[in-house]
């Protein structure tokens, strides 16, 4: 055991400013009540002060053994017993109280039993010696000091080490239970962290497998229908047919990164009371006329920063999913918007889906049945996508309800059991009426005199591709396939490029990269931004924007609208 944590030393830390203080003050009133008659006592007990002190300051701090513990004891208790004894000495009187109490104090000051022993020899034959040479008679007092003064000390030394021999056992049992519960407590975390990511990669595995298939049932139609062409070239239906399915595999693409949160809409200020009224017609005609569907508001405005159409898709999810949980004879919804101050008991209550919301204002916009309910196991996988409980679902209701309610900031919580309905609450933070905020990243096009174009993609099909439609259109096209590349052909090119149709995911350069380049060496052609992400991922607040911004895949037909803007 380490001696600071012994009782011993720590008593001794205790008493050395106490001992210096006391022998200090003695000293002093020694010197003016007395005057010259006993010179010795004053500096004897002055000595002794300067001594603890020099002990507390110097001494203590370098004290590491037992045995060191040990003679500092013995040189606290010593300094003490030599007090007494030259007090005895200087008055011809002196009490053996005062020693019995010194070796009952020291009995708690040693490590070893040698140590004390030695105390209480010194103790006793002290205070004897100094009696029979001051001719004092060894009376009663001094007998019983001799004899108990010994056995009161062992017994009050070994008391204090059974009573610390208690607290060392308690004290390590303690700390053997502190171990086990943290480490029963990591492995639980462990645990959980494992049952989460085992959970999160059943989940990836089920929207791989949901992805996989669709995109190959498009993928098989379009190879199918190419081959069509190369082999009967007239069926003038067939590209049509390849356009449709292609745009299909890419609403594939827009409903993963609405579940991402990752959306091109544009967004403003929404009074979702405004919002709710305004969806309570088209609702309330395509439900069961036996389903009570109402509509109630407890504030009086709920702005938040969104896009409407978006929020009304959702609130059109919320109810669907009402109603297919609700008894068609007796069911009955509640749609209602109020405000809520995010306290956190609160908020323990509900199953929360997306990110933590701060602790500010909060609005919620609120759909709540009377259905069925949801067991826990369902809960859990109730926005992630291809899940469904419906016969002729999709799986992507809740998931892009709350990949749009993540875009916008908010959250979604649900609180619901088996038999008992469901409240599902969109929440959001609360907005003041101010001028709209949201704003596109589009700085729109000058015009619609295009001639040369510079387009830049890391991908040769989709470069290749691109060049051949533009070409065919009557457009001049010059390729790159980096950023590096693009500065080259800007440099060498005789005359100006009117368009620059940029990617944005390239390898060393991005598409963002290589227009700060470009803007940075003076060329003025227009430029627009190509990418499957969504741009406020992308394009955020960099110093330089493009002119337009264009989400893979895309049609000829949806850059003449941008170069029309």
């Amino acid at each position: 055991m380490p001696i600071e944590e012994t009782f011993a030393f720590q008593l001794l830390k205790a008493l050395l400013p106490v001992g210096t203080f006391c022998c200090s003050v003695a000293s002093v009133v020694v010197y003016f009540a007395y005057g010259q008659t006993t010179p010795m006592l004053g500096v004897y007990l002055l000595t002794i002060a300067v001594s603890y002190e020099l002990m507390r300051r110097h001494w203590v701090p370098r004290i590491r053994t037992r045995s060191q513990s040990d003679v500092l004891a013995l040189v606290v208790f010593g300094g003490a017993l030599g007090a007494d004894f030259v007090s005895a000495w200087v008055h011809a009187a002196g009490s053996p109280l005062n020693t019995a109490l010194l070796l009952a104090l020291g009995s708690f000051a040693f490590a070893s039993n040698i140590a004390f022993a030695l105390l209480v020899g010194i103790g006793i034959s002290g205070q004897l010696l100094c009696r029979i040479h001051l001719g004092l008679p060894i009376d009663i007092a001094c007998i019983h000091l001799a004899i108990l003064a010994p056995v009161y000390a062992i017994l009050l030394r070994f008391s204090a080490q059974y009573l610390q021999r208690r607290v060392l056992t308690a004290s390590l049992a303690l700390r053997e239970n502190i171990r086990e519960l943290e480490t029963e407590k990591r492995r639980r975390q462990e645990s959980e962290k494992q049952l989460v990511h085992a959970q999160k990669m059943e989940g990836l595995g089920l929207l791989a497998a949901g992805v996989a298939h669709d995109f190959n049932n498009h993928l098989q139609a379009i190879g199918t229908l190419a081959e069509l062409i190369k082999r009967s070239p007239n069926q003038d239906d067939i590209p049509d047919q390849i356009i449709r399915s292609s745009q299909r595999a890419a609403d594939i693409c827009r409903r993963m990164l609405t579940y991402a949160g990752k959306t091109l809409d544009e967004r403003d200020d929404i009074d979702l009371i405004s919002l709710v009224l305004e969806s309570e017609p088209i609702l309330g005609a395509g439900i069961p006329k036996p389903i009570e569907l109402q509509f109630h508001s407890k504030i009086q405005s709920a702005i938040v920063h969104g896009n409407r159409s978006a929020l009304q898709q959702c609130v059109t999810n919320l109810v669907n999913n009402a109603v297919d949980a609700v008894d068609p004879r007796r069911g009955k919804i509640d749609v209602s918007v109020d405000r809520d101050s995010n306290s956190e008991p609160q908020w323990n209550a509900w199953r929360v889906f997306g990110e933590r919301l701060p602790n500010s204002d909060l609005v919620f916009l609120e759909v709540r049945d009377n259905g069925c309910g949801m067991d826990s196991k369902t809960l859990e996988c109730a926005f992630d996508p291809y899940f469904t409980t419906k016969r002729d679902g999709h799986g992507f209701g809740l998931a892009t309800t709350l990949g749009i309610v993540r875009s916008f900031g908010g959250a979604i919580r649900c609180e619901t059991a088996v038999g008992q309905g469901t409240r599902m609450q969109m929440v959001f933070p609360l907005m003041k009426p101010t001028e709209a905020m949201g704003q596109s990243s589009s700085n729109g096009m000058r015009n619609m005199n295009v001639q040369n174009v510079l387009l830049v993609d890391d991908e040769a099909i989709v470069r290749n591709a691109m060049a051949r439609l533009l070409t065919a259109n009557g457009w001049r096209v010059s390729c790159a396939a980096s950023g590096d590349e693009a500065l080259r052909v800007l440099r060498s090119s005789s005359s100006p490029f009117d368009l620059l149709l940029l990617d944005y995911a390239m390898p060393e350069m991005t598409g963002l990269d290589l227009l700060q380049a470009i803007r940075a060496e003076g060329h003025p052609g227009q430029a627009i931004l190509c990418s499957g992400f969504a741009e406020d991922a992308m394009i955020q607040t960099e110093a330089v924007r493009p002119d337009a911004f264009l989400t893979k895949p895309y049609r000829f037909e949806d850059l003449i609208d941008v170069l029309k803007n």
